[in-house]
């Protein structure tokens, strides 16, 4: 089925839900603590954030009872390979630098997650 078939819409919003937005310029630095900036404070252009949303009913998963048994959710941005996902795996940034066109090396390269995903419900 398609997304469409199965019920499963998905919309966005450019918007900001944050009043400090923290993190690191660089991805190679992200362990690094003494490199961690308010991008908020710094100046951050809000009109270039997205918020997502996603309606995944529960037949299109084949009605799982999340009251007994839960489920299973990791999000991330990208096909092959994201910057960064929830909860984070390390293989989202396991290849630093930076590509000839100015992209993160990580984008390019496929990555193997396998840290659990995030539990809803048991």
């Amino acid at each position: 089925k398609t997304g469409a078939a199965a019920g499963i819409t998905v919309k966005f919003a450019k918007g900001k839900g944050y009043t400090t937005l923290w993190g690191v310029k660089d991805a190679d630095d992200v362990t690094n603590a003494s490199k961690v900036v308010d991008f908020a404070a710094l100046g951050h252009d809000a009109n270039r954030d997205t918020f997502y949303e996603a309606k995944i009913p529960l037949s299109a998963i084949g009605n799982p009872n999340i009251e007994t048994s839960g489920i299973g959710v990791m999000l991330h941005q990208g096909e092959f390979s994201p910057v960064d996902s929830i909860p984070n795996d390390p293989a989202t940034s396991d290849t630093p630098g930076v590509s000839e066109s100015n992209s993160p090396k990580e984008w390019g390269d496929t990555d193997l997650l396998t840290v659990p995903f995030a539990r809803i419900g048991k």
